[in-house]
């Protein structure tokens, strides 16, 4: 599980109570160092080699690594099922005006917005 702000720690606990095994990355920041510490194996450092063996990679939304996951992606096996947005995918939530634009692009209905 890719979260580097440790919002996800419920989908984490989750998992692993239904029997799977799961590898949680939190950034190392101070403020959220210690959460799901000795309730979760956390991963620190390496991601590259905690993903090789991964089946599945969920990925909790957060813009500012995407681009790092993104580039992860291209080196897990084909057979890995990544959960969650890519960079670009993470943008059509982040940047309203684009998301609206592109749903308007490809006839998808969206709700009358303004930009301000």
């Amino acid at each position: 599980m890719l979260d580097p702000a440790g919002l996800a720690l419920d989908v984490a606990l989750l998992a692993q109570s239904q029997g799977h095994e799961v590898i949680h990355f939190i950034q190392d920041k101070p403020q959220i160092r210690f959460i799901g510490d000795n309730v979760v194996t956390r991963v620190r450092g390496n991601l590259d080699r905690a993903l090789k063996g991964a089946d599945v990679v969920f990925v909790a939304d957060n813009a500012n690594l995407m681009s790092t996951f993104d580039k992860l992606r291209e080196t897990t096996p084909k057979s890995t099922v990544w959960i969650g947005p890519t960079k670009e995918h993470a943008r059509w939530e982040s940047d309203r005006q684009y998301g609206q634009d592109l749903l308007a692009r490809y006839g998808i209905p969206v709700a009358p917005y303004k930009v301000f």
